[in-house]
């Protein structure tokens, strides 16, 4: 099938971009940040709209505007950090209990 758009451009009538126009940049990282990652958020949004909404959708959002989120002190992620076996830098997404934003 031939594009009828240049091959530089990415077509604008993907599911990303009908998000973003139906409910706005900050009503998704308000969903993402409250509901604990993309997973639920996207289950949320997929029950809500009815449409095929994934975790990597909001995964490319989230990388895309650098969104961060804060966890409980006791999620296993802080404790696995605080153990020494995980490395903070993996999780840039995430702000730590001991951190200031």
């Amino acid at each position: 099938m031939k594009r009828n758009y240049p091959k530089n451009r990415k077509p604008t009538d993907n599911m990303v971009q009908l998000m973003l126009n139906r409910y706005g940049e900050p009503y998704l990282r308000k969903l993402w940040q409250d509901n604990g990652g993309a997973t639920i958020a996207s289950r949320i949004l997929m029950e809500e709209t009815g449409l095929e909404i994934t975790d990597i959708q909001f995964y490319y959002l989230a990388n895309k505007y650098n969104w961060k989120r804060r966890i409980r002190s006791d999620h296993p992620i802080v404790k696995y950090v605080l153990s020494g076996r995980g490395n903070r830098e993996r999780y840039r997404h995430i702000i730590f209990p001991w951190e200031e934003s």
